[in-house]
């Protein structure tokens, strides 16, 4: 091969990585750029209702109800439109499930780094919502249905599986730090960048109530997950109990983030509010650790303690 040959072939290998990253770090791929997209902002989950009189001022006045789409974070999001064909009336309205921003997009920032969670994001809590017209008529949606119930003779569900979890937002924490007599941060995100629990002592352990978990009968054995992080450069264990009983022992040291995933016995919850205590067990006094997120996975009975969304 020529050299000439070879820089060309080189320079060609060169451009296709770069537009291969290029294409992944965008993540642009679900905007058609013939169409106008409406960008607004939700900051709350829960149901929202965009009212004909709000599309009216917009311009969108005469737009058949078939035609609406809406996207978020690259997912196009199902609408119930209060009426499914033709030009919407004073009276009508575009209602959606709408939520908050999350941590799924701050994902690539932790490169080779452990996120401590990808529930909440560490820029805004705000997502934007896009809303534009697809000719095609063929946008996802929500219909009524009639629940017809003639003739069902199958037994209910003993019970759903559900993740409870509790997401930490005592501190935000810069994440792994080296001391040169000061402690220096690095610039990109680091292991255990991100919200977290106060700092847990041996003498002084996290006490979290994860409330009444309505644990069934039936069903598979709970899990809880735990995502935590050393705060000092010694060894520690980490001791996680459950209603007062141990359900797990975790060695680790340094700073640095781990995830403990483990088994819990069924005997140990369906207390009327069920708490879970997080210590420290190292031999070091002055040791400290922390906790991003835990959540305990279980089968739980067909009750939501009064709530209005679950």
């Amino acid at each position: 091969m020529t050299r000439s040959n070879l820089y060309t072939g080189l320079l060609i290998s060169l451009l296709l990585t770069f537009g291969l990253v290029g294409r992944a770090q965008f993540d642009h791929e679900w905007i058609d750029h013939a169409r106008t997209y409406y960008r607004f902002k939700v900051g709350e989950a829960g149901l929202h209702r965009i009212p004909q009189a709000t599309l009216a001022a917009v311009g969108l006045g005469s737009v058949p109800a078939e035609q609406f789409q809406l996207w978020s974070m690259g997912r196009q999001v199902p609408l119930l439109v209060s009426r499914q064909t033709g030009v919407l009336g004073s009276a009508d309205y575009i209602e959606f499930y709408g939520e908050p921003n999350d941590g799924s997009l701050d994902k690539g920032l932790y490169t080779g780094q452990l996120q401590p969670s990808d529930k909440i994001s560490l820029f805004t809590d705000t997502a934007a919502y896009f809303l534009t017209i697809d000719p095609s008529g063929q946008s996802l949606r929500y219909f009524p249905g009639v629940n017809n119930l003639t003739g069902n003779n199958l037994p209910p569900e003993p019970y759903f599986i559900h993740t409870q979890e509790h997401l930490f937002r005592n501190r935000m924490h810069p994440g792994f730090g080296v001391n040169l007599g000061l402690t220096v941060y690095s610039s990109s995100f680091e292991a255990g960048e991100g919200w977290a629990s106060q700092d847990i002592l041996p003498a002084s352990p996290l006490v979290q109530d994860m409330g009444a978990l309505q644990m069934a009968s039936d069903g598979p054995e709970p899990v809880y997950r735990l995502s935590v992080f050393g705060n000092a450069a010694n060894a520690r264990t980490l001791r996680l109990l459950l209603n007062g009983s141990e359900i797990g022992a975790h060695a680790f040291s340094g700073r640095e983030g781990r995830v403990f995933i483990g088994n819990i016995p069924r005997s140990v919850l369906g207390k009327s509010t069920d708490v879970l205590t997080v210590a420290n067990a190292s031999t070091v006094a002055s040791d400290h650790m922390m906790v991003h997120a835990a959540s305990i996975t279980y089968p739980r009975r067909f009750h939501f303690g009064g709530q209005d969304r679950f």
